[in-house]
C-alpha cells in the first residue's frame, strides 16, 4: 500500500512539473529582403506546409516590402510555420515552408531572455 501511495505521489509530482508551460511568445516576420509585396502565411504549429490542418493559421495575406507582421503564440506552442510566395508570383508561387522556434539557452532548452521568434523573408 505504501508503495502505491509513493508511486501516486511521485506521478503527481512529475505531472505537475511537466504541466508548466512556457509563457506566450511574440513573433515578428519582416519583409526586408523583398522588392514587391508577397503573400505570407504564418501559422502556429510544427506541421509543414503551413496551411496543414494540424496548425492554427495566424496570418494569411499580403506583406509589402519593409513591413512586418507581429503576433503571439500560445504557451503550448514552441514554433511557427512561415511560407511566402516568390517575387513575381505573389498569388500562387509558394516557396518552401519553414519552421521558426522559440530561442533556447543551454543544452536543455530553457527560454531565452528575449523569447521573440524572428523571421526575415527572402523570396529570391
Amino acid at each position: 500500500m505504501r508503495l502505491l501511495v509513493a508511486f501516486v505521489a511521485f506521478s503527481a509530482l512529475l505531472v505537475a512539473t511537466d504541466a508548466r508551460a512556457d509563457p506566450p511568445a511574440p513573433f515578428v516576420v519582416t519583409a526586408n529582403n523583398v522588392k514587391a509585396a508577397v503573400r505570407v502565411q504564418v501559422s502556429e504549429g510544427r506541421t509543414l506546409p503551413c496551411d496543414a490542418s494540424a496548425n492554427r493559421m495566424l496570418f494569411d495575406g499580403q506583406l509589402p516590402p519593409g513591413e512586418a507582421i507581429q503576433g503571439m503564440i500560445g504557451p503550448e506552442s514552441a514554433c511557427i510555420c512561415v511560407r511566402s510566395t516568390i517575387e513575381g508570383f505573389s498569388r500562387n508561387g509558394w516557396g518552401s515552408s519553414r519552421l521558426a522556434c522559440r530561442p533556447c539557452v543551454g543544452r536543455v532548452c530553457r527560454p531565452a531572455p528575449d523569447p521573440t521568434i524572428r523571421v526575415v523573408l527572402d523570396t529570391h
